[in-house]
């Protein structure tokens, strides 16, 4: 693989839609744009951060997209299984995957186990009783089920 050139952070997201067409935020190298944007949704409020010039001469300005190795980054698989299996994994994903980054930060869990964990709690969740109440204060208790359930098998990731 070759290393990524400057250009390739104007690409905050991408959304495909079921007729194939996809939807591209791009923007000047920079996460808080994005950030923002999650956070003040609908309204954008000017950032005061350099414009991205899509002009620029040079070869550092060509998008160059490849395909992701799975096997070096696991948790794009198992995003890609959550968002596959909808209703109430992602939130099993991302409640998961909080506690895992932080055991790891925590030094109580490998890098590699935080998607080891991950995994395994979709697993036990999508055999379960799914969610059925999905007011906020349902999925609020469901998170919470997730984080604990996380936290007591920590252990079943590779240390």
């Amino acid at each position: 693989m070759r290393p990524c050139s400057y250009s390739e952070g104007i690409v905050h997201s991408l959304t495909e839609f079921h007729d194939g067409s996809i939807l591209a935020q791009l923007g000047y190298p920079d996460m808080r744009i994005p950030i923002q944007l999650a956070l003040t949704w609908p309204k954008r409020i000017d950032t005061k951060l350099p414009r991205f010039d899509f002009f620029a001469e040079g070869p550092s300005r060509a998008l160059v997209f490849e395909k992701p190795d799975e096997k070096r980054f696991p948790a794009l698989k198992i995003a890609r299984k959550a968002a596959r299996m909808g209703k109430e994994i992602p939130l099993v994903m991302n409640a998961a995957n909080e506690i895992a980054v932080q055991a790891f930060l925590d030094n109580k869990l490998s890098f590699f186990g935080i998607s080891q964990i991950v995994a395994s709690a979709i697993e036990y969740f999508s055999s379960q009783k799914r969610l059925t109440d999905f007011t906020l204060d349902g999925m609020i208790k469901h998170d919470q089920l997730v984080r604990e359930w996380t936290e007591e098998n920590l252990s079943v990731a590779d240390k």
